[in-house]
């Protein structure tokens, strides 16, 4: 069987990247409360702050 892989919608991404560099909210809480993995954090931030929102 087949593992489907999961897609965030840019507003969800957003919204995790905003609690994070805004927020106060540290890598472990995300992590655990939206039950995503480090490097799609670390992706997501790292394009944020390479390109802005259109990122």
């Amino acid at each position: 069987m087949e593992k489907k892989r999961k897609t965030y919608s840019a507003e969800f991404k957003m919204d995790i990247v905003h609690k994070y560099l805004h927020e106060g909210w540290s890598q472990s809480e995300l992590l655990k409360h939206f039950r995503i993995h480090n490097s799609m954090l670390q992706r997501w931030v790292n394009q944020y702050q390479r390109e802005g929102i259109e990122g």
